[in-house]
């Protein structure tokens, strides 16, 4: 992304101008490396959770988790920098990969994974915890997805193999979940 930046000359001044005055344009894949930002995805999506479609996939995806078999490996396909699908997957999957195409959604899922990101996930957490019928279990949610993520993969839905695995995935995944990516 440093060099898209580089090459196009944007500064994270003009980034930030770029955005104030550019809210309705629709981004190409170029400009889109460097214009996504991250934390404010975040915060808009994921601290209240009053978008409607938000609020759905909290509410049922446990339940919809819950009747899939059990063992395996998952990849959340256009994961972007949030980890509510694999802490939904905890208890049902042996491991958890996220894949996105933003080297700064993948950096922030990597800052998660390591315990430096600013981002407070509890309401998500506490949302998921209250559809699992374990209010408390919220406490540890992260913990236990944590334990289970082997990876955070670039992927490209638009190349013929849209994962760039690492060599001990070979095989692939057993579970494949994509949420929200065409609106990405």
């Amino acid at each position: 992304m440093e060099e898209l930046e580089q090459r196009l000359a944007i500064t994270e001044e003009k980034k930030q101008e770029l955005f104030r005055n550019n809210l309705g344009l629709v981004l190409d894949r170029d400009f889109f490396h460097v214009a996504f930002n991250t934390d404010a995805y975040l915060h808009d999506f994921y601290t209240q959770l009053e978008e409607p479609a938000m609020r759905m996939v909290h509410t049922y995806m446990p339940t919809i988790v819950a009747k899939l078999p059990k063992g395996g490996r998952m990849c959340d396909f256009g994961a972007g920098p949030t980890i509510h699908l694999g802490v939904c997957f905890r208890h049902s999957v042996d491991e958890i990969f996220f894949a996105d195409y933003l080297p700064q959604n993948r950096n922030e899922l990597v800052r998660w994974i390591n315990k430096e990101s600013n981002f407070d996930w509890s309401t998500v957490l506490r949302t998921i915890a209250c559809h699992e019928g374990a209010m408390n279990s919220w406490l540890t949610m992260e913990e236990e997805t944590r334990s289970k993520v082997r990876g955070v993969l670039h992927c490209d839905c638009l190349k013929d193999s849209s994962i760039e695995y690492p060599t001990d995935v070979a095989e692939g995944f057993d579970v494949r979940f994509i949420l929200n990516t065409s609106k990405s």
